[in-house]
């Protein structure tokens, strides 16, 4: 961080404090805090700490029901009790908050009549009290992905196994700052959390999971390993900093440009994709093909899972087919055997690493999958697939050993 943003910041925080201060030396006395505070019995409630009269105690909110009686205020005083989650106050009234991706999610699927998850479908939309989506979409026994507030999948993947350890903090705040600064973001780790060692430009420093900062930053000249979070693994050899997909990719930005159009594609001059945790991404592309590679860099059968670099197929391509198997399958026995796991362990992946549109997991049986694998119609028995409204006549080439009459 550069010295005149830092000293503007300060500048601010010493502003907003003075502020602060003076205000409560205008409403309250040195003393006022000294009586101490009663328990709060916040049990189904949001806390609010320091939410009394010159800041003392803390204060529980209640959540009403949609229905319930509300009042809308613009005082500075907090109310007892406050719209639940995923529900607004209109005309003194709790409603839903139609406005809200993941509400709108919640009532398409009622208004269809899902009150439950299929067993191969997608995880059931999960808000929060403001009516977006949380962080993660997990699907129980299989993977975890991050979302954005709009439900749209972005960096961070984990087992479900691993769910609890999984805040997509990182991975939010890197979706939200592409258009800002799409360079020089902060690192994140492969679940989509915030990395613990941190780099900038001029200094190193270590983060807590929630984003505080641990210590004193060095100097980036000064030797990373002082840094109580420092992890050999963090970067490669000859690099504790960069990974060895970010040393790649400043070597052949130093080397021919920094602009796209200034690397020879032909002459397959092409800087590797580094994922927001310096892994490679999943889709890379040289000369005139793109290609699928695992988070260390390694190809995918390049004869099966690559494609024209400017073709459609290159343009929705994800790979996230390929990605997720290999997770599932290097998990091995620490996944618990189910037959949702069976299932996606065996799907088929289309020739730009995406989840195939059609899946016959079975030789009786076919369905239309999404992007992330996931069922989004009825089973049919196979010799019936061409009633999906999924079916292409090139996918029954993958099913050659599941479906009899091909």
């Amino acid at each position: 961080m550069s010295g005149p943003h830092l000293s503007s910041r300060v500048v601010l925080v010493l502003a907003l404090l003075g502020a602060a201060s003076a205000q409560i030396l205008f409403y309250c006395t040195e003393g006022a805090c000294k009586a101490g505070c009663k328990p709060v019995d916040c049990d189904g409630g949001r806390l609010i700490q320091n939410a009394t009269t010159c800041g003392c105690c803390p204060i529980c909110v209640k959540p009403l029901g949609e229905g319930a009686r509300c009042e809308n205020t613009e005082t500075a005083s907090l109310p007892s009790q406050e719209c639940g989650p995923s529900l607004t106050c209109v005309d003194k009234v709790c409603v839903p908050n139609t406005d809200k991706p993941c509400v709108k999610k919640v009532q398409e699927r009622l208004k269809d009549g899902a009150t439950s998850e299929m067993v191969y479908g997608s995880p059931a939309p999960d808000c929060d009290i403001y009516g977006d989506f949380k962080p993660k979409r997990c699907k129980k026994g299989l993977i975890c992905h991050c979302v954005d507030k709009n439900g749209t999948r972005i960096f961070g993947t984990a087992l479900h196994s691993e769910a609890d350890e999984m805040h997509c903090n990182c991975s939010r705040l890197q979706a939200l700052s592409m258009a800002v600064a799409p360079e020089g973001r902060l690192r994140c780790t492969a679940n989509g959390n915030l990395s613990p060692l941190q780099c900038s430009d001029t200094h190193c420093y270590c983060l807590t999971p929630d984003g505080r900062l641990d210590g004193q930053p060095i100097p980036i000249k000064e030797p990373i390993q002082r840094l109580k979070c420092f992890n050999a693994n963090f970067g490669h050899a000859g690099n504790p900093v960069l990974t060895r997909c970010l040393q790649e990719r400043k070597e052949a930005v130093q080397r021919f440009g920094k602009k796209q159009g200034a690397f020879i594609t032909e002459l397959n001059h092409d800087p590797p994709t580094c994922d927001p945790d310096g892994s490679y991404a999943p889709k890379q592309c040289k000369g005139n093909k793109c290609y699928c590679v695992s988070p260390s860099g390694k190809e995918y059968d390049m004869e099966k899972y690559s494609v024209p670099r400017y073709s459609k197929e290159a343009e929705e391509m994800t790979c996230n087919c390929l990605r997720e198997q290999q997770l599932l399958w290097d998990a091995g026995p620490s996944v618990a055997s189910s037959m949702l796991v069976t299932t996606f362990r065996l799907q088929r992946c289309a020739r730009n690493g995406n989840y195939l549109p059609m899946q016959c997991t079975t030789p009786s049986s076919c369905r239309c999958v999404d992007s992330d694998g996931y069922q989004n119609s009825p089973d049919v028995m196979a010799w019936e697939r061409k009633r999906l409204k999924c079916y292409k006549e090139e996918y029954d080439q993958y099913f050659k050993d599941e479906i009899e009459d091909l």
